[in-house]
Order: structure tokens, then C-alpha cells, then sequence
């Protein structure tokens, strides 16, 4: 073989290597869920320098089971298999000038929707460590759980169970409040009326029971 002929040879396996695409960013155009017919979980997307038309790419996910589609005009990251055009896959998102990314830390992981807002709705945030998680829906509901204590938060009513101090679960609202401890004790303060009522009450005391008012009335 002359050195002519095999600088040529080179040349073109050089191009043809060069011309299989390996990866490209695009934007989807649409989206294509579970709930079709028939059933996908895969986007449409046009790509940002070619402008060329990918239909049905399917979109990774990290499980089985999972469903996490992007949504029209998201950028997304496309590779193709084996470098053949015709087995691209959407494997993430891309964050850009028009869609920033959640504003936390980055010692957490954290999930906001909607994506983009200022004030998202929902604010799911667990730190790296696994330490930590934190969950905001709204301005009302919350809920934080660490190694040692869980709390729920609904307007003006939380509930806090805690390893610490020998263990208690605390149920608080209007400034009445319900104590469980795990030593068995448990105390109830209502700010207002405390009524108990059912169609039998028996109220016992084993070593002793007291009952105090400034009026005692039984009937």
C-alpha cells in the first residue's frame, strides 16, 4: 500500500470518526408521559446548534419505577449510543440564563418546585451528610426530622416527637398542649376549656387522685 493511499484511508477514518456524534445540547419541544398512548417516557427535542429534530428521545432516570420528565423549553443534554444518531438518550437538565437553579446551599440536596420561583411552593431540602431533611408546602405545612427529634408543623398546630430528655411526643396548639413521655407520663394544659366527654368516664388513681378548683361541682 503506498503512502499516498494509506494518508487517504487515514484521512477518511479520521472524518468518519469525527462525524459520529457522541453528545449535543437541545431544547424539548414535547413531551411524551406515561399517560399516552401508548405509554413513553420520552421528549421531543430540537437541537441547539443543528436545529435537527429528535422525536421520542427516551429520558435516563436513576430507578427503575421513576417518573421525572423536563418540560417544554427545558434544555436537556442528549447522547447518543455507540455514536449512532438514531439511539439518542436524554440523560439531564440543564440550568440556564432563564432558570436558575434552587438558591441553597451546597451541602444539600434539595428539590423545589415549581422549579425557577423565588418562592417555590414546595422546599424539600436533606443535607448531604443524611443528617438532616426538611419539607415546605405552602406557608403553613412543614416538616423537619433529624437523628433525635421529628416535627410537624400545620398553621399554628405542631407535633414534636424527641429522643431527647428520655423521650417525649408533644402535640401543641392555641397554647394547649398534650405531653406523652416515655416514662409514661402524660400532661394535658388547655389554655381554655378542657372537656371530657363520653358515654362512660372512669377515672382511677392507683396510689392516689386529687382534684383541685377554685369551684369543684360534681353532679
Amino acid at each position: 500500500m503506498s503512502a499516498a493511499l494509506f494518508d487517504s484511508i487515514a484521512r477518511i477514518a479520521r472524518h468518519e470518526a469525527e462525524a459520529r456524534p457522541t453528545a449535543a445540547i437541545g431544547r424539548v419541544t414535547e413531551v411524551h408521559g406515561g399517560d399516552g398512548s401508548p405509554p413513553d417516557h420520552a421528549v421531543t427535542v430540537t437541537l441547539r446548534d443543528s436545529g435537527e429534530v429528535l422525536p421520542r428521545v427516551p429520558v435516563a432516570v436513576g430507578a427503575f419505577g421513576l417518573g421525572l420528565l423536563p418540560d417544554e423549553g427545558d434544555l436537556v443534554l442528549v447522547v447518543f449510543g455507540e455514536g449512532d444518531w438514531h439511539a439518542p438518550v436524554a440523560v439531564a437538565g440543564l440550568y440556564h440564563g432563564d432558570l436558575a437553579p434552587p438558591a441553597t446551599a451546597a451541602d444539600l440536596l434539595a428539590l423545589h418546585l415549581p422549579k425557577g420561583e423565588a418562592e417555590p411552593k414546595l422546599r424539600l431540602e436533606l443535607e448531604k451528610t443524611g443528617e438532616a431533611l426538611r419539607l415546605n408546602i405552602g406557608d403553613d405545612t412543614s416538616l423537619s426530622a433529624s437523628a433525635d427529634t421529628i416535627a410537624l408543623a400545620v398553621g399554628k398546630i405542631t407535633l414534636t416527637l424527641t429522643s431527647k430528655g428520655g423521650g417525649r411526643l408533644e402535640l401543641a396548639a392555641g397554647g394547649s398542649t398534650i405531653t406523652l413521655k416515655e416514662d409514661g407520663d402524660i400532661t394535658i394544659e388547655a389554655k381554655g376549656k378542657l372537656t371530657l366527654l363520653g358515654a362512660e368516664l372512669d377515672a382511677k388513681g392507683n396510689s392516689k387522685a386529687s382534684l383541685k378548683g377554685a369551684t369543684v361541682e360534681i353532679n
